[in-house]
């Protein structure tokens, strides 16, 4: 309860949740300039540092995700070089705001979720979360990232679910393991094999405590990964193993064609570029049992 109120304290005024404003703030641009990454060079990890400018990179304003159990889109919202907040829109169903805060050193430190029902309206275009229903901590050694927390609460601000993922990278700033951490007794290991170009291109994950294991072996192409760049930038991070709106894990460069799990085709994916080479539409099947598919769309918009 404490670590709410503290948080609760902490947290920025941030712009109106109306899905109106929020759908025409997606079209106004930033002057970023658009990051190229060639066939023959290799994307070398930056330090994730916000309040300069990054002007190599070109950042996610929205994206949508359409599949045949419905839709969701996402609006991301920027402040002096900064992503300062992330919306969730699932159409039909609900909406929810992601804030961000960071640490003295610029390092994305908390994310703090509520549901749209629970921002309320102060004075003008200002808002802010009434009762946060997860808490998102972020550690850092030697300045990389170490560690991802995850707190979920109840209407009473008691902790109903928690979670942990211990996070090793290389020298490189690659993700190399993530120990997920969800309950003393279940827990599971991923570990990473890149190729030169720092694009993953095996992941073995071993689900404990039954050591039951899955390989996953990636195809990707030369276009460029819309996550990457909040990855390097803010070092932003989802957990990709339950997330369906990334096709590709945000920390490699170049995005995601094939996957194969255990040498079996498992996801597609065909992508419409700009001529900077970023996705505006990414079209996908999930192949199921029985050789039969799942079909479905993401659409990009960026800050510039």
């Amino acid at each position: 309860m404490k670590l709410i109120e503290k948080r609760n304290r902490g947290l920025l005024m941030l712009a109106a949740v109306s899905l109106t404003i929020l759908y025409a703030a997606c079209t106004k641009s930033d002057p970023i300039a658009p990051l190229v990454l060639q066939d023959d060079q290799t994307a070398t990890p930056m330090d994730n540092e916000v309040g300069i400018p990054q002007p190599d990179y070109k950042f996610l304003r929205t994206l949508a995700y359409v599949d045949e159990d419905g839709s969701k889109r996402s609006i991301f919202t920027y402040e002096n070089d900064a992503l300062v907040r992330e919306d969730f829109i699932f159409v039909g169903l609900n909406a929810w705001s992601s804030q961000f805060e960071y640490n003295a050193q610029n390092r994305l430190e908390v994310q703090s979720l509520c549901s749209a029902e629970d921002i309320t309206k102060v004075n003008g275009t200002d808002f802010e979360c009434n009762q946060i229903f997860e808490l998102r901590s972020y550690s850092y050694n030697n300045d990389k990232l170490g560690q991802y927390s995850s707190e979920k609460f109840d209407e009473s601000g008691i902790v109903i679910f928690n979670e942990s993922v211990t996070i090793n990278l290389d020298d490189r700033g690659n993700i190399i393991s993530e120990l997920y951490n969800n309950s003393p007794n279940s827990s599971q290991n991923h570990s990473y094999i890149y190729t030169d170009q720092d694009n993953i291109r095996k992941k073995r994950v071993v689900y404990l405590p039954t050591n039951t294991t899955e390989e996953f072996t990636y195809e990707v192409d030369d276009g460029i990964n819309p996550f990457y760049p909040l990855w390097q930038a803010f070092g932003y991070y989802r957990k990709p193993a339950s997330d369906q709106t990334l096709l590709s894990p945000m920390f490699t460069p170049h995005n995601v064609t094939k996957v194969f799990v255990d040498n079996v085709l498992k996801l597609e994916v065909d992508y419409t570029y700009d001529p900077k080479g970023y996705p505006l539409l990414a079209t996908f099947k999930r192949y199921i049992n029985s050789g039969s598919f799942r079909e479905g769309t993401i659409s990009y918009t960026y800050s510039n």
